[in-house]
């Protein structure tokens, strides 16, 4: 049971599984209901009323399409004594940020949804960066479905990373000045960073990793990844690094070529200046080399296999 109100001079209660089937009850036809506690949980058996609707699937257009509206008619009901909110399915979520003054916890789900929710006394101890249990319901008001999260408890991080998504990344850059690392996770796909204060890891460039993480988004609407765990693997990201084969060609600023090259292209990947020297690359030559997605479209070669 997630909610109670009155109309008309009636009580009446909503209850869900948290999934696929909710529904309202007059409180008078089961009584038990009247000052159950919200989250208390019920076996019920019910029967499912089926109506095909046709709805339209565009403003602008006159064409229509079924769907099947099903109406949960409960039948008979009884408490389960356990304990509040266990019927619904339990979920994770990672604490982005801490609105003090406002009093709220911002929350990004194991499913990358961010979730609002307002403080209570028993949250003083979750801070920011803490990883978080709760329990899901999909409530609809005014033909509008909106998702309500609640009974939220402190977890270990070891009990909710599990639940959160994995990738492969390649590490495309690195700023010992800044101390992190920049990493992709390929060609249209998103990037993000990492300071040296959040791992103990120094990878090379071009070295894959593996990340647990959620997906937020900023005030533009933008997508930025939050990692939540990083660790070494032998996995490799092919479409964030690849190898090719092509005829290298020096280029010199101001096509003046009487000193050492600037930069070069392996046909359309870019060749920094510091490879050349690394290698000691000094004229045209056909090459095999590793590249990595610089982003934008961009590709650039990091290793060079004469």
């Amino acid at each position: 049971m997630v909610d109670r109100w009155e109309k008309d001079g009636k009580t009446y209660c909503t209850l869900t599984n948290g999934v696929e089937i909710i529904f309202q009850v007059d409180v008078k036809r089961f009584p038990l209901l009247k000052n159950a506690m919200f989250g208390s949980v019920f076996r019920v058996k019910f029967h499912m009323e089926r109506k095909e609707k046709q709805i339209q699937t565009d403003v602008s257009s006159w064409n229509k399409t079924k769907i099947t509206e099903i109406k949960y008619i409960p039948l008979c009901m009884y408490r389960i004594e356990t304990k509040l909110w266990i019927g619904l399915p339990e979920k994770f979520g990672y604490v982005e940020y801490l609105n003090e003054e406002k009093k709220i916890l911002h929350i990004v789900t194991q499913d990358s949804r961010q979730a609002f929710q307002v403080f209570k006394e028993k949250w003083g101890t979750i801070l920011k960066g803490n990883f978080v249990s709760f329990r899901e319901y999909t409530t609809i008001k005014k033909h509008e479905k909106k998702i309500v999260i609640t009974n939220i408890e402190k977890v270990n991080k070891e009990t909710a990373l599990p639940n959160f998504n994995t990738g492969i990344v390649a590490v495309d850059d690195i700023n010992k000045q800044k101390e992190l690392f920049h990493y992709t996770f390929g060609q249209g796909k998103i990037s993000g960073i990492v300071s040296f204060n959040d791992t103990n890891l120094r990878p090379e460039i071009g070295q894959c990793l593996k990340i647990f993480y959620c997906v937020t988004k900023n005030k533009k609407g933008e997508k930025r990844p939050i990692v939540l765990n990083i660790e070494e693997t032998t996995e490799i990201n092919s479409n964030a690094i690849k190898t090719i084969q092509g005829h290298l060609e020096l280029k010199y600023k101001n096509d003046f070529c009487n000193g050492s090259p600037d930069f070069a292209f392996i046909g359309n990947y870019y060749v920094h200046h510091s490879i050349l020297c690394k290698y000691n690359i000094t004229k045209d030559c056909y090459v095999t080399a590793d590249v990595i997605y610089a982003g934008q479209g961009k590709w650039k070669v990091i290793k060079i296999r004469q």
